[in-house]
């Protein structure tokens, strides 16, 4: 069956790659994509989208902060951000999965134990997928120009209503401390793979991924309200687009950090905001201050988790 997932996602992921290349291709206008970057309006735009992609990492890690004291680990933030930070980089190997086993081993080295590190990557993943979901099928629903995605009705539904239950499960209050008799089977799974996170920490992390699209979302929003004819992309739909293609682009198996995948959804969210050019610009400008953020926090936290606290609180 996993064999299966897979090759299904592998293929899913090729067929948005090759659609965005060809829509590229296609439609790209090497001048006027030329006069965009030398705009100093779109300049501005770009670094404010750099600036705020970069702030996402010191906001998640308070967020990751908040899942670790449900498992009992009391960590600096600043120690977490100099770990989320320095095997970011990694993520541009094809899979996504040097990113995670990097993380890991930083986390290791600096004194996290495995299981916590594991069981609040897991619940990290699946709240920022969930967040993901309800904010892109919530500001859908403000979008009038939504003829296209009708056919995505019933997926958007089904992940919708998975993601409400996922959090209803991590707002639940339960410890094997809780659980009677002892040994149970219940009992018997929290202790190898932790507590959910509770009500008040996934309420926090949850706070803090939802803000972290709408912020993303805002950058991406200024360099379409930069672009000279691109002002008609609003900012739900951007924000929608990111949000719903970010999830995508986060499990697509082979492309390193969603590349291609992310743009070939956007583009196909963002029909009819916008003609054909200005979105083929808009995703490639996006995904450059998506790089170039990424580098620079690379640089930041290397920093932090060279001259940081490191370890745990005391």
């Amino acid at each position: 069956m996993k064999w299966l997932i897979r090759v299904t996602g592998i293929v899913i992921t090729t067929v948005l790659l090759c659609f965005f290349i060809w829509f590229a291709v296609n439609n790209i206008d090497s001048q006027s994509f030329s006069h965009a970057i030398q705009s100093r309006k779109t300049q501005a735009a770009l670094v404010a989208c750099m600036l705020c992609h970069m702030l996402v990492y010191p906001l998640t890690s308070i967020a990751w902060r908040q899942l670790l004291l449900r498992q009992g680990q009391s960590w600096h933030s600043t120690t977490l951000f100099g770990l989320l930070g320095t095997s970011q980089l990694a993520k541009y190997i094809p899979g996504n999965i040097a990113q995670h086993a990097g993380r890991a081993a930083l986390s290791v080295k600096h004194g996290m134990p495995l299981q916590a590190f594991v069981t609040t990557t897991i619940q990290e993943t699946l709240l920022a997928l969930s967040a993901s979901i309800i904010l892109g099928a919530s500001l859908l629903l403000s979008i009038h120009n939504t003829e296209g995605l009708t056919v995505y009705k019933w997926p958007l539904t089904i992940l919708f209503v998975g993601s409400i239950c996922i959090i209803g499960i991590y707002c639940m209050d339960l410890r094997p401390s809780r659980i009677r008799p002892p040994k149970a089977i219940l009992w018997k799974f929290l202790q190898a793979y932790g507590a959910p996170p509770g009500f008040r920490a996934t309420s926090k992390a949850l706070t803090i991924y939802v803000g972290n699209y709408l912020l993303i979302g805002a950058g991406i929003w200024l360099i379409s309200h930069a672009m000279d004819g691109a002002t008609g992309i609003s900012y739900p739909a951007v924000t929608a687009a990111f949000a719903l293609s970010w999830a995508l682009g986060f499990l697509a198996p082979g492309a390193p950090a969603g590349i291609g995948a992310r743009e070939g959804i956007m583009v196909l969210m963002l029909q009819g905001h916008a003609n054909e050019t200005e979105l083929v610009t808009l995703t490639l400008l996006a995904r450059a201050a998506n790089v170039t953020g990424d580098f620079f926090i690379f640089l930041i936290a290397a920093l932090f988790a060279r001259h940081g606290k490191k370890g745990v609180e005391s």
